[in-house]
């Protein structure tokens, strides 16, 4: 994906810190659609990013060619497949630890070890 951007010199990944996240995928998704620029700026769902407007404005400015559009759009899919599978993970994860919380907190309480390896334990 990011050989596309680059080549269609699209400069997302300069003003957003993840253009994987809702903010960059709200920008990718609005252009990919062909919506303007202006309109993609004012559905940018963080605050944060939404004060970079007139650089976002400047790193959307340039257009897809549809080889590149077909292949951002199979990006974009795997990638919302390969999310919908963390979640499915991240359920089955706290399905299993219902019941042994305090011993999660304990080992999570040691330092470095996060909720994931903390369950490990």
């Amino acid at each position: 994906m990011h050989r596309d951007l680059a080549s269609a010199n699209i400069k997302l990944a300069s003003v957003i810190t993840d253009i994987f996240g809702k903010s960059g995928m709200n920008c990718l998704i609005g252009k990919l659609n062909g919506q303007d620029i202006d309109s993609i700026v004012e559905t940018i769902p963080s605050g944060r990013v939404h004060k970079k407007a007139g650089e976002i404005r400047e790193a959307l400015i340039a257009n897809f060619s549809q080889v590149q559009i077909l292949s951002i759009n199979i990006s974009i899919s795997l990638i919302k497949s390969i999310n919908r599978k963390i979640e499915e993970v991240d359920k089955e994860i706290k399905a299993r630890i219902k019941g042994r919380q305090r011993n999660l907190e304990i080992a999570m309480s040691v330092p470095g070890i996060d909720f994931v390896s903390g369950f490990q334990y």
